[in-house]
Formats: structure tokens, sequence, C-alpha cells
């Protein structure tokens, strides 16, 4: 579905040909950066279209990402990264102070607001099924925070179970709340992209909980996903959502 809709959010709507052409043109920038295949790329972009793309080129090119969350502070953002010793850091502007620190000149960084990024002709790598696809890391509340690593097969196992579990096609419209450095995402992101239907990224942090359900209605949302108590906080309203058909919840502690 080329020119149908496949992330819709405040700043961007960009069609399936636009994001995978930017997809397409990171890929070949970490590849000319030498960057070895099944090495790690840290990831740190706003909540939106273009972080999106920067993972499915991290996938193109044979590696795997591990997105950061910026508000954990530098030091434990330090420890991560000496623990996963990536090859790059792919960030925006909004993240380019952060990531030089993070760097210290000794990381290549690839600012993705940098320059227009499109590339028309197909790019894709010979990526093996058990190759990595990302590392989330758990929080650190019981000790030091520990990588979690999945490889590409298992991820797509994942995506057609709940696929045919919740019957997802390319009419559906998936809510992305989770941030990327949280495992929950992956579903909804992939879910979406693998079935030609449409992601729809909001970033609670900035638009803050009391516009959720506003966009929800506005961006008429099908599959909704979060956590319990973010759920409870647009229910308590009792305003209707005629669209919604699944709301899938999990992850609270």
């Amino acid at each position: 579905f080329p020119n149908k809709l496949a992330v819709s959010s405040k700043h961007h709507t960009w069609t399936y040909k636009r994001l995978n052409g930017t997809a397409n043109a990171i890929a070949l920038r970490i590849r000319d950066a030498h960057v070895p295949a099944n090495k790690p790329i840290l990831l740190s972009m706003r909540h939106d279209a273009p972080a999106m793309a920067a993972i499915l080129g991290i996938l193109k090119a044979g590696n795997f990402y591990c997105a950061l969350d910026a508000a954990i502070g530098l030091e434990r953002l330090r420890s991560l990264v000496t623990t996963l010793r990536p090859e790059m850091i792919i960030c925006d502007n909004a993240t380019l102070e952060l990531c030089r620190a993070l760097s210290d000149g000794s990381l290549p960084l690839l600012n993705a607001d940098n320059a227009p990024l499109y590339v028309d002709h197909p790019f894709l790598s010979d990526v093996p099924a058990d190759a990595l696809a990302y590392v989330f890391f758990t929080s650190g509340t019981t000790g030091k925070p520990k990588g979690i690593m999945d490889c590409q097969r298992n991820v797509l196992h994942n995506i057609l179970r709940y696929t045919n579990n919740l019957h997802i096609d390319n009419k559906d419209r998936l809510s992305l709340l989770q941030t990327l450095s949280f495992s929950g995402s992956v579903s909804s992101l992939f879910c979406a992209l693998l079935n030609g239907a449409t992601v729809c990224p909001f970033d609670l942090r900035q638009e803050g909980s009391a516009n959720l359900a506003d966009w929800l209605a506005r961006q008429q949302i099908t599959i909704y996903h979060s956590v319990p108590s973010i759920f409870r906080l647009i229910a308590a309203d009792g305003q209707r959502f005629p669209n919604l058909r699944i709301v899938r919840l999990e992850g609270d502690n």
C-alpha cells in the first residue's frame, strides 16, 4: 500500500512510500558509515514518524536498535552505553546535545533532521531470522538494568499471533502511546506496519493525558493499547469512541 497512510501524528502524515524511502536513506547512511552488521545502534529521537523510519532503517541495514529514554538521566544513559557498546547513535535536533554528551566524541552521530532523507530504490540486507532486532533495558529498580534481546524471527512470531488474535488488517488505526524505549511499543508499531494499517503515535509527556481522549476520537483509533492507569483517565470521562473495536491493557506494576 505505497500511497496508504502509514504514520499519522500531530506533526507528520507519512505514506508507506515516504516511510520506506526515509528508512532506505537511513540504511544507506548506516552502511556508508561502515557500521558492521549485527551490531547495536542507539536511537534517541522524538516520538514520531522519523523515529519509526530510523528503526526500519536500522533493521534494513542488518543491525538492531536500542531506543533510549532521555528521562532516565545522563548518568544512567552512559551506563547503558557502556553495557551495550553501540556502533552509532541516531538522533534528531531535539536530542542532539544529549547524544553528543553520550557519544563523547567516540561514537558516530547521525542526525536524522540534518538533511532531507529519502531514497526511492529498495534497500534490504540479507538478514537471517535469528539476527537480533532490538534490545530493551529493564528499569533497574531491583539492581543493575538488564538488557532483554529479541530476534527477527520472534518479532514476526509475536506480530502474527497478535494479527490473528485481534484480526488486524489494513483498515485499522493503532495507537502508539508507549515510548520506543519500552517493549510494549513493538507490537503496536509492527502490527500496524506489517499489516498495511496506520500507526498513530501520541507523546504523553509532551501532549499530556488530558488531551488523549480527544486525540483518540480525532484519529479514529480502532485498536487502543496502554497500561490500565492511562486508560482509566479517558474511561472516566464517559466519552464515546465509535471507531474503537479493541482495548488492550497491560504493563502496570
